[in-house]
């Protein structure tokens, strides 16, 4: 078991050092008489002379020890500045979240040069662990009550939850908390918007003209589509006209709606453009577009 290292004061040393000096004594004889080690009475005559003043070297090492920690002070305060740079014009609450974020430094410190109280400081950070304790909690209800749906409710539907169970619910804050846990309600899942609605077809006479039809040559039969492009305005509408045997592209166009008229232009600048021959098959699906009479 380590020895307790015994503490000197100065003036004990002092003392020493002047007994040592005005003594017949060895300095083994007269550590032994003090109770300390010949070592110690050694290092304190490097620093105390006869007289008990302090040594020439022992000034310039307490000179040197001073600058040092003048030194240190002023580069920590310099990088604190830097940390600090543009906020001594925020909040109380930006300036703590500074000082929690930055532990290495002392909280006085930070408080003179922030220019905040250390005990508003400490009351903060002790509301802020209730704070926090508090949120952690309303995430965990809210994301109980989000399996316990089976991954179905919304928003609303929890708010309405958390209502019923005594707690306020503000709509941003729980979207906030399942947009960071990634909770989707099921029934938020985009679908893709069909273009095509052949309900209103099913009694009429359309057959199906490529049924069973051995496809081989160019320009054989030619099929259409309309797709829709999301814009900052809404939606746009792409008619493109393939080549069923070789795959190209033969025309396209594009339009503010999707009227028959979309379809037609398209498939006039296809025939323009590649001379279709006569008994080219244009294979499309049942939409309001191709029924039109005019197509």
């Amino acid at each position: 078991m380590s020895q307790i290292r015994q503490q000197y004061d100065e003036e004990f040393r002092k003392n020493a050092v002047k007994l040592s000096y005005a003594t017949s004594k060895t300095i083994k004889a007269l550590c032994h008489d003090l109770g300390i080690h010949p070592s110690l009475l050694y290092r304190w005559r490097k620093i105390y002379t006869e007289q008990g003043d302090k040594t020439k070297l022992a000034e310039q090492n307490d000179n040197l020890r001073k600058l040092q920690l003048e030194n240190a002070e002023l580069k920590m305060e310099n990088e604190m500045l830097k940390k600090n740079r543009g906020l001594l014009c925020e909040k109380s609450k930006v300036k703590y979240e500074l000082i929690r974020s930055h532990p290495q430094y002392p909280v006085t410190k930070w408080a003179d040069i922030l220019e905040v109280s250390t005990s508003a400081y400490y009351d903060w950070l002790k509301q802020k662990q209730k704070r926090d304790r508090k949120e952690l909690e309303y995430i965990t209800l809210v994301n109980r009550i989000f399996k316990e749906s089976e991954n179905t409710y919304g928003v609303d539907r929890i708010c309405g939850c958390l209502r019923r169970c005594g707690y306020t619910a503000s709509y941003q804050r729980v979207k906030r908390i399942m947009d960071k846990m990634g909770l989707v309600s099921i029934h938020r899942q985009r679908r893709q918007r069909s273009l095509t609605d052949s309900r209103k077809s099913k009694g009429l006479d359309l057959p199906n003209l490529i049924h069973n039809l051995n496809i081989t040559e160019p320009f054989q039969v030619m099929t259409s589509d309309i797709s829709y492009v999301r814009t900052a305005q809404g939606f746009d509408y792409l008619c493109s006209i393939k080549d069923v045997a070789s795959g190209i592209v033969l025309a396209q166009s594009m339009s503010d709606n999707m009227k028959a008229e979309l379809v037609i232009k398209t498939i006039k600048k296809a025939k323009s453009r590649w001379n279709l021959p006569t008994g080219c098959i244009h294979h499309s699906d049942r939409g309001s577009q191709v029924r039109q009479e005019v197509a």
